[in-house]
């Protein structure tokens, strides 16, 4: 579960994230039993849009309240062209020149003086 931290706004927090702020909170006390100190709250995870992974990725903005519930808030971005262009080269790599095959023989028909 994320938590927000109203006093600061800060998102995402986890569990471990609010225990530095409070020490004494128990370590019993987690999971569906952690209690969520008065200046942070749970946010509730929405699903993200719908979005084309080859042109634009998703990012989370600040928490919302809807109806008393903090909600988190996706954004679609769209990948500058430098990226794209990165992306393309990255799915087109140049070919690498093919190295020389050592003969597996000198001339003479003996092996040759190399190391495995």
């Amino acid at each position: 579960m994320n938590f927000l931290k109203l006093s600061t706004m800060q998102y995402p927090l986890q569990e471990g994230d609010i225990r530095l702020d409070y020490p004494e909170i128990p370590e019993d006390q987690t999971g569906d039993y952690f209690t969520v100190p008065a200046d942070y709250v749970s946010v509730e995870q929405t699903t993200p849009p719908n979005h084309d992974p080859k042109t634009q990725y998703l990012s989370q903005s600040t928490p919302v309240q809807v109806n008393g519930v903090w909600q988190s808030v996706w954004v679609v971005n769209d990948f500058t062209a430098e990226a794209l262009a990165i992306f393309a080269a990255l799915d087109n790599p140049p070919k690498r020149p093919q190295r020389p095959q050592r003969p597996s023989t000198n001339v003479d028909g003996s092996p040759p003086n190399v190391i495995a």
